[in-house]
């Protein structure tokens, strides 16, 4: 069953023909039992499609197809800007004397992840 799997999840899928008389070949050199083309399809048809996109497409393929977060990635620079919010672990002195925490807001070139900007702020930030 393993082998008849691995035969399946290759990068250019053969047929389910094709992994049968493969499966048969190897079988029949070994001293196994022989399977017959339909237990060999119903291996193949039962196979996870998420396994099966992994095998032949890739961890890319798979992603994009199977994550439950969509993520997405720059190409080039510039081409998207991240920016987070973070009420920083520290305590400051406002203008009236009081101590406060202040907000650090960063914003982040998806492609390089250089930071392009930031600003600290007493004020919570508009959301």
């Amino acid at each position: 069953m393993a082998f008849v799997e691995g035969l399946a999840l290759c990068k250019l899928r053969p047929s389910v023909a094709t992994i049968h008389r493969q499966a048969e070949s190897v079988a029949k050199a070994r001293g196994w039992p022989v399977p017959g083309y339909w237990t060999v399809h119903g291996i193949v048809a039962d196979l996870d499609p998420a396994l099966v996109t992994l095998g032949a497409d890739g961890t890319k393929k798979y992603r994009e197809s199977f994550e439950l977060v969509y993520r997405r990635e720059a190409t080039k620079p510039n081409e998207i800007w991240q920016a987070d919010h973070t009420e920083l672990d520290i305590w400051v002195v406002d203008e009236r004397g009081r101590a406060a925490r202040p907000w650090l807001t960063a914003i982040e070139d998806d492609h390089s992840r250089a930071i392009a900007g930031y600003a600290v702020n007493l004020e919570a930030p508009l959301l």
